[in-house]
């Protein structure tokens, strides 16, 4: 099931989130031990955890990954371990958000003018409030 609902929290003019949207998606995001990292097209993941970490703002239409926190979250061995760590933790499953009854696996997401899509198979889109609070289903990384 896809939810497609008006995302109010865009401003045209930045394209860009509202500050207290950001603000809670890090705050709810480090909470489970998550960081998000800006993952343009062609970005080779090393590449990416060392020149990506994203503190915001964030932007429409960016590509963002979900990478569980390191104790330097710019080291490439060092968020490869603690992927590997979480991979062992969840028996090789990609980690969920759960929205009523339903569970979308998650790898990361972008957002849009509509919602916050997913970075899943069925690709469902979300509206940017139900994105923050199904975060707080997500697996705890640590």
């Amino acid at each position: 099931m896809a939810f497609h609902l008006k995302n109010m929290s865009l401003n045209p003019k930045s394209n860009q989130y509202s500050p207290e949207l950001e603000k809670e998606l890090f705050h709810n995001l480090k909470e489970k031990g998550w960081n998000i990292y800006n993952s343009p097209a062609g970005t080779d993941a090393e590449q990416c955890i060392k020149e990506n970490l994203s503190l915001g703002p964030l932007d429409a239409g960016a590509r963002y990954v979900l990478l569980p926190a390191a104790l330097n979250p710019r080291s490439p061995d060092q968020v490869f371990d603690a992927l590997e760590k979480l991979a062992q933790k969840l028996s090789r499953k990609v980690p969920e958000i759960t929205i009523g009854s339903d569970s979308y696996p998650i790898t990361g997401f972008t957002l849009r003018e509509d919602g916050v899509k997913l970075h899943t198979p069925n690709g469902a889109v979300l509206s940017d409030r139900i994105f923050v609070e199904a975060l707080a289903s997500l697996v705890r990384t640590y």
